[in-house]
Order: C-alpha cells, then structure tokens, then sequence
C-alpha cells in the first residue's frame, strides 16, 4: 500500500451549475504519520449527504481510499517518474455507462459508455512534476500531473462519470495507466472541460 492509513482532512460546500455539492478531502499517511504521500479529494451530493451517518460517511470514505490505492499502485508500476512515458500514455478517454470497480487489472475494455469523440492527447508540456497551473490545486514536487482539455466543439455528452488514461487508438485490451470514477456532469457545445490527474510518488 502507498498509503497505513487515511484521514478527513477537510469538507466545504461547492455549487456547481445550480447543484450542491459537499467536497469531502482526504489525505494519506504513512505508519508514523510524519507527511502525507498521497491524498484525493471526492464530491457528495448535498442531499445525500444531509442523510448519511457518521458509519456511512466513514464506509464512503473507506471505498473512495481503496479506489486510490488502486490507481496509484497501477501507475507506479507502468509510469517512471519522469517527463516521459515509456508506454505513451498520453489519451484520456470519457466515459458515461455503468461504473465499473477500478483494480490493478483493469483495463480499456473496463470503460463504460465510452463516449464518442473524448479522445483526448495529454496538454502539451505534460505530464510534469511541480503543476503550477492556477486551475490545479493538487501539484507538488512529488507530484506528477497530467492536464486534458476539451474545447467547446470537441463533443457533448450527458453523464459522463468515468475516465481513464490509456494509448492512442486503445482497443478493448489495451493497457491503462489509470482508471477513475467521477459524479456524473454534462458538456453541452457551450462548455470547455479541463481534467487534472495528479499522482504523487513516495520517496521522490
């Protein structure tokens, strides 16, 4: 594991196109607690968190920390950290189906719904260590970031709740660096649309 254990490290209140979220932010630690080597940060609906308990909220947390070690533990076994990719993972790709269970297994195949016309080359620049970019709030200096953005005319899609970074031209068996799920938004014609992934490297 990249992460002994995690801890609620903060909540707030996000508006987003007229619906309430509560932004529940996590960070990872390792056995002695000294510094935190990993973390994420994760959206409830308002509502449904205005009726989760404690145990609920504790159990929510729990699978969103699985999910992350998941990712990390797949990433740091197909990425260097480096300015490069040996296997060109440089396209994330959107999904809107059935959300699957993310694991080290996982593949292109794994992707739900995928929506045409997603297909997008990491930004130029990227993937980089220390983001400076003023829109992403999680880089550092063992922090690597890839950054997607979409332009108005890219595509439109409803839902899309699922993304995962992969090959140019990936087909059903392809390799991911990683694999995630996301609270389903829409990207009418009228919308850009920028996603940052951030993994950060232990012992860097």
């Amino acid at each position: 594991m990249v992460a002994d254990y995690y801890v609620l490290r903060d909540m707030w209140v996000v508006v987003e196109k007229g619906v309430k979220y509560v932004v529940v932010d996590v960070w990872g630690f390792r056995a002695d607690g000294t510094e935190p080597v990993t973390g994420f940060q994760t959206r409830i609906p308002y509502d449904q968190y205005l009726i989760m308990s404690e145990a609920d909220l504790d159990t929510f947390i729990q699978a969103k920390a699985a999910e992350n070690e998941n990712v990390l533990e797949t990433s740091f076994k197909e990425a260097e950290q480096s300015e490069a990719e040996t296997r060109n993972f440089n396209t994330m790709y959107l999904g809107n189906g059935t959300q699957p269970t993310w694991t080290k297994t996982s593949s292109f195949g794994n992707l739900a719904g995928l929506i045409a016309g997603s297909a997008k080359l990491v930004a130029s620049g990227y993937p980089r260590t220390n983001d400076t970019d003023p829109d992403n709030g999680g880089g550092g200096v063992d922090v690597v970031t890839w950054k997607f953005s979409w332009a108005k005319a890219d595509f439109s899609a409803t839902g899309i709740n699922q993304a995962v970074i992969s090959i140019p031209s990936a087909t059903s068996t392809s390799p991911i660096l990683t694999g995630f799920n996301m609270t389903p938004f829409d990207k009418t014609s009228n919308d850009t649309l920028t996603i940052f992934v951030n993994h950060t490297y232990e012992g860097v």
